[in-house]
């Protein structure tokens, strides 16, 4: 079984890469969120890798996070859903934006994502509600329950901008307690320039 592959970029596509591992060329299939994190051709690259075997094939995906390669193994689980429209999935929507969307029980936005209709959106959010957890950000004691849905918000709009969640609670945090009557938007935009 492969864990990971280290070695230069020879190829790389917006669903597919190829690696030079010590003069053996690995192809490949990757979502868009690893290609946008991959560098030039020629650049050394370590890759997250699963293996799928089938009778007649041996596929190579490549994920560029262990979080991504897990939502990819969670998706592959549920029935419906192959190694190739679990890719489409990570493909078409970010991390916390299809966390949301499962928490949320989003239908709509589900929907939204190439490949999948309204059947495997509703089974998406039934299969993997809880596997998602409550991710809610933990509320300060400096925070006032009042404020506790804007803070939430604050946080949540951060991590979608891609602020680690240890950061995006501490700009919230000193954001509130500094104006308590401030918009949710704006507490965004005071974060963003402070933080």
């Amino acid at each position: 079984m492969f864990d990971f592959l280290n070695g230069k970029i020879v190829q790389k596509e917006p669903s597919r890469l190829v690696l030079d591992v010590n003069g053996v060329g690995y192809a490949l299939f990757i979502p868009l969120s690893t290609f946008d994190k991959l560098g030039d051709v020629g650049a050394d690259c370590k890759i997250l890798a699963w293996l799928y075997v089938r009778e007649d094939q041996l596929t190579l995906f490549g994920f560029s996070t262990k979080e991504e390669r897990d939502w990819f193994l969670q998706l592959i689980q549920l029935p419906g859903i192959g190694p190739k429209l679990a890719l489409s999935i990570l493909s078409g929507i970010r991390y916390t934006d299809f966390r949301n969307a499962l928490l949320n029980a989003d239908v709509k936005r589900l929907k939204s994502i190439s490949g999948v209709g309204e059947k495997l959106a509703q089974r998406m959010i039934v299969e993997l509600k809880n596997w998602v957890g409550d991710t809610s950000p933990t509320l300060p004691s400096s925070i006032s329950s009042e404020n506790a849905v804007i803070y939430r918000d604050v946080v949540m709009a951060l991590e979608a901008l891609g602020i680690p969640r240890i950061n995006a609670e501490k700009y919230a945090a000193k954001v509130l307690q500094e104006n308590p009557k401030i918009t949710i938007s704006e507490a965004v935009q005071k974060a963003l320039s402070n933080g």
